[in-house]
């Protein structure tokens, strides 16, 4: 309802019933307002140490692991030369045709035309493209091997790739446990004096 009246504080000249459904614009509040933000695009990931699983956005660089923090960089790289070392990212390795790589290879994902001697961890796919030559172990969460490319390789397709989680703490019946049966009663603590 809307109420017409003089400046002054005069009485009303005039009482007009407004429909809100009729009414052509929005109440400003409304209109002014942003739209709710989206909610971060996830990504799940694992850790190369521990094998600790955990997600993240996918706009994360580098993060450190949330059980063993280890530092787990998402660096995307593409090589064309020769590298011989250790490469260790979470983010996608492209192999061009002019590259050849020797060593110990641990990324996300892994697209290779080129040539690769050594031991490859991929957490994710592995493509394996026209032309490329792959020799020595490759394990990785899903394989494609295209026409054309040689894998002289161990191979090994698994859900959970990586090197076995590290022991952390004993309980002291593990450790017991691990002794000879003769020396269950003998553990005794001696003081240094």
């Amino acid at each position: 309802m809307l109420i017409i009246g003089d400046a002054d504080g005069c009485p009303p000249v005039g009482v007009v019933a407004l429909d809100p459904a009729r009414m052509p614009i929005r109440p400003p509040l409304l209109a002014f307002h942003p739209r709710s933000p989206r909610p971060p695009r996830q990504r799940s990931v694992h850790c190369p140490s521990c094998r600790h699983g955990f997600s993240l956005t996918r706009r994360a660089v580098s993060v450190r692991c949330p059980k063993c923090a280890t530092p787990i960089a998402f660096d995307d790289l593409t090589l064309g030369q020769r590298v011989e070392g250790t490469i260790t990212t979470m983010g996608r390795v492209t192999l061009r045709d002019t590259c050849g790589v020797r060593g110990r290879l641990t990324c996300g994902m892994l697209e290779q035309s080129g040539k690769f001697d050594g031991d490859a961890t991929v957490y994710g796919p592995a493509v394996l493209q026209a032309g490329s030559r792959t020799t020595g172990t490759l394990v990785a969460r899903s394989v494609t091997i295209e026409a054309g490319a040689k894998a002289v390789c161990r191979l090994k397709i698994t859900p959970n790739p990586g090197p076995p989680p590290t022991p952390g703490r004993r309980t002291i019946e593990q450790v017991r446990h691990a002794l000879p049966q003769a020396a269950h009663g003998l553990p005794r603590v001696v003081p240094n004096r």
